[in-house]
Formats: structure tokens, sequence, C-alpha cells
């Protein structure tokens, strides 16, 4: 179909992954080398070009070509490890973003407690001082700090189980993860990031000076009888309903019926 036919061209213009592991090119990925496409952040030195490198086995031998990407420092003489050597960069950005620093293990981090300075390929969290050699795990320290925003916006913080919060009468201290508001002067606890909307509200309720919400009325229990709420005067109006009620046994007009 065409547009099949158009996608897998445009895919072979960077490298086939066909299940027979050859690599071909098509007329619009040669006619691109041909006429010497260059991408950004790559630059080239022809045969008798000095690029000033000393470390550069390619000058003065050969046309070559420099990675231009900060600490990076790939030097290759085929157009074709460009495209390759971009789509490295890609994936590399797309998993650093702008939260994480990545360290090539020929490279030094200059922090004197990394494990990783100058022996690994590793990654530093750039708001906390997390690092890493596994790239999977940069993933999941984000979503780390994507939930820790979450806990900071609605106005609460965590203590893990292991985490003493420091607050005298806490019945969780030290047993589970919870979550103590951050309001002043407000001492709330939850367990569930689920009851933190609805406490958040209250708070920018009392900001904007809006009453409380109003309590409810005495609750029937399930064997009928009445609880009796704690305002003033409520218990009396209960004794002074129930004493002017005619009883189970009066008549329409409070006489006693005929046995």
């Amino acid at each position: 179909m065409p547009t099949a036919s158009g996608a897998k061209k445009r895919f072979w213009i960077i490298e086939d992954m066909s299940p027979f592991g050859k690599r071909r090119k098509t007329a619009s990925s040669r006619k691109m080398l041909d006429e010497g496409m260059m991408l950004e952040g790559f630059q080239r030195f022809d045969l008798y070009e000095d690029c000033k490198d000393a470390a550069c086995q390619f000058s003065l031998k050969v046309t070559h070509y420099h990675c231009t990407r900060e600490n990076c420092g790939y030097k290759f003489c085929g157009r074709t490890h460009m495209y390759k050597h971009a789509q490295h960069h890609d994936r590399v950005d797309n998993l650093v973003l702008d939260d994480f620093k990545r360290f090539k293990a020929s490279l030094s981090c200059h922090f004197a407690d990394c494990p990783f300075s100058g022996t690994s390929t590793h990654f530093h969290c750039l708001r906390c001082r997390f690092r890493c050699t596994d790239s999977t795990k940069v993933t999941a320290h984000r979503k780390h700090h994507g939930k820790q925003d979450v806990i900071s916006a609605a106005g609460f913080c965590q203590f893990s189980s292991s985490a003493d919060c420091a607050v005298p009468d806490c019945k969780y201290k030290l047993k589970c993860s919870h979550f103590h508001c951050t309001y002043p002067g407000c001492r709330h606890t939850v367990v569930g990031m689920s009851q933190m909307d609805s406490h958040k509200r209250k708070h920018e309720k009392q900001e904007r000076g809006e009453p409380p919400a109003a309590s409810p009325g005495p609750a029937v229990s399930l064997d009928g009888s009445l609880s009796l709420g704690a305002e003033p005067g409520g218990s009396l109006l209960f004794l002074q309903t129930a004493a002017g009620r005619p009883g189970p046994g009066a008549g329409r007009r409070g006489r006693p019926r005929p046995a």
C-alpha cells in the first residue's frame, strides 16, 4: 500500500530493522548522503583540513566528522554514523529531560562522594542527591518526585514508617506511612492521598472567610431510637415534643381506647 511503503521508506533513511538484519538504503537516503546533508550538532572536516584535536585519529588522514554536543567527543569517518549517533542523543535527551544529567564513564562528574565518577556511565538527579547507573531507575525516580509535588501542592508532608514525624501524639509515628497537614496550627493527619483534597478545601474556605458547613441534625439509629445532638436546647425540645405526643394506647382525642 502507498502509505505503508512511504512509512517504510522514511524509516530506512536511518536504519533497516527488518528480521533479516540487512541494512539497505533507498534512493532518497542515498541522495541525502550524496548531497552532503549535515545534521545539527555535527561538524565536518575534509581530508586536508586540520580539526585541531590532538586526540582525533582521523585528523589530516580522511574526511571525518565530530559531534559538537557537550561532553560527547564522538568522532567518526562515515556519514551514515551521523544518523545513528543523532538517534542516540535523542534517546538520551528524552530520558534525562530537565531534571537529570548524564555523565559518561570516561568523564568525571566532579562529585567527591559519587561512587560512579569516572568508572561508569551514570545519572544524577538535579532535584536531590539520587544517582544511578540504570536508565530505568531514572523514570521511576522522576515519578517519585511527581508524587511528592502532588502531596506538597495539597499542603501535606509525607513520613515513612521509618521516619520520625516528631509529632508527640501521632498514632501513626514509626508504624506506617502517613501524611501531616502543613497548614499553620493544623494537626490533621491522613494515611491516604485521597483524603487530602477534602481537607485542602476546608482550609481554602477558611481563608476565604466562608462559614464552616452546618452540623447534621439528630440521627436515627437502626433500632428506631433518636440520638440527641449536642446543640443547646436540643434535648429540651425533644422532651417537650415527646411529652405532648399521645401514647400508643390513646385515641384521637387522647382518650383510652376500649379494651
